[in-house]
């Protein structure tokens, strides 16, 4: 007497894995496939642990998909901690941005890899354009800080917003130094973005952790 049966057909599980079948309804498909196999042509046992390496790398990613959302929320509340420690601390941070109060000095900040025979810095406005050259001669390798008045070229103040500065620096045989800048400043608020990033206040510019060089206490 020859049985029928249901030949297992592996195509079709691996094609519902991967259009996003859930673990559970996977491991109920497997079950089924085996209580309804042909008994005189048992499922082969390469296809049955091709099948379950299938389960196991679906539960596998699974799992770290879950991991993964609780190590962000955790991240997420450390650095909201953070954040409220940092608060009325003096940050150093990468970047170019300062910002002008109308009639105040403004410090700019800045290291140089190696000696420097010639620095120039050149001060920009919001709209890119070049407000301001300083010419500071030779310096020496390390950090630096500058004081600039707030006056363009020709000696006008300058109104108050946000403007960017550029460091050049050369050797003594005329090739060019890196130079990085930052900025300083007291730590006065917190926002988060509409994705839910958060930065720091630093005066009126906004900084993410991962510009943070250094942290101090005034």
């Amino acid at each position: 007497m020859q049985i029928e049966g249901i030949a297992p057909n592996t195509t079709q599980g691996t094609s519902k894995v991967e259009n996003g079948l859930g673990k559970d309804a996977f491991y109920k498909l497997l079950i089924t496939e085996l209580q309804n196999q042909n008994p005189l042509e048992p499922m082969n046992a390469e296809e049955f642990i091709a099948q379950l390496t299938q389960f196991s790398q679906l539960e596998a990613l699974e799992n770290i998909n879950n991991q993964f959302q609780v190590l962000t929320a955790y991240q997420a509340s450390i650095n909201n901690l953070l954040a409220v420690g940092l608060m009325g601390k003096k940050v150093k941070a990468a970047g170019d941005a300062i910002s002008l109060e109308k009639g105040n000095e403004v410090t700019l900040h800045y290291d140089l890899a190696t000696d420097a025979s010639k620095v120039i810095i050149n001060i920009y406005d919001s709209e890119g354009r070049l407000v301001r050259t300083l010419e500071e001669g030779a310096q020496e390798k390390g950090e630096h800080e500058v004081n600039w008045d707030g006056k363009d070229n020709e000696g006008n103040e300058l109104p108050s917003g946000d403007y960017t500065f550029k460091v050049m620096a050369e050797d003594k045989n005329g090739d060019p130094v890196e130079a990085n800048t930052y900025f300083m400043g007291k730590v006065t608020g917190v926002e988060f973005d509409e994705s839910g990033q958060l930065y720091l206040k630093v005066g009126d510019t906004f900084i993410s952790f991962n510009q943070i060089i250094s942290i101090e206490e005034v």
